[in-house]
Parts: C-alpha cells; structure tokens; sequence
C-alpha cells in the first residue's frame, strides 16, 4: 500500500488504512516497523467498518472523493490486480 500511495497519490489516491486497534497502542509499534507511510484511523467503534457495510477481516474499500462507496472486497488486494482498481478508480 505504500507503494500505491506514492505511485497514485499525485493522480488524487488516498490511502487510508482502518484498524480496530488503538493507534498508541500494538498498532502504532506495527505501523513503525513496517514502514507504512500512509494515514491510519482507529475504528474501534466500528463505525467505519459499519458506514461501508464491511463483513469480514481483512476487507478493502475504494471510497469516493464524496464520501460514497466507490467498491469493496474482502481479503487482501493483491499487487495484481490493485493497479488496475485504482486506475479504474480515478478514471485513468
């Protein structure tokens, strides 16, 4: 994901990654070690992962520049295919 975010990000791409763990937390030593260099939201209310109708872990969404539920999918998004939902996302 950090690669989308440099590669897409300039094109409109923003990534943002929804844990339900607290950030200050296990999660915060996890996104340092990793490297990740996107945003990362709390959601331990679920109330993220209930606004887009999220059912299974993991699960991806593409949200619209509107807020509204551009797609989804569960499981991992693979390098695969991810370009060509981006790409297809921001209308390239």
């Amino acid at each position: 994901m950090n690669a989308w975010h440099e590669q897409y990000g300039p094109d409109g791409l923003t990534v943002i990654g929804v844990s339900r763990q607290t950030i200050l937390g296990p999660l915060g030593n996890t996104v340092d070690e990793l490297g990740i260099n996107y945003l990362i939201a709390e959601d331990s209310d679920r109330d993220t992962w209930d606004a887009y109708g999220m059912r299974a872990y993991p699960s991806w969404a593409f949200i619209n520049a509107d807020g509204s539920l551009g797609g989804r999918g569960v499981g991992k998004v693979t390098d695969g295919q991810a370009p060509e939902l981006i790409e297809q996302a921001l209308g390239a």
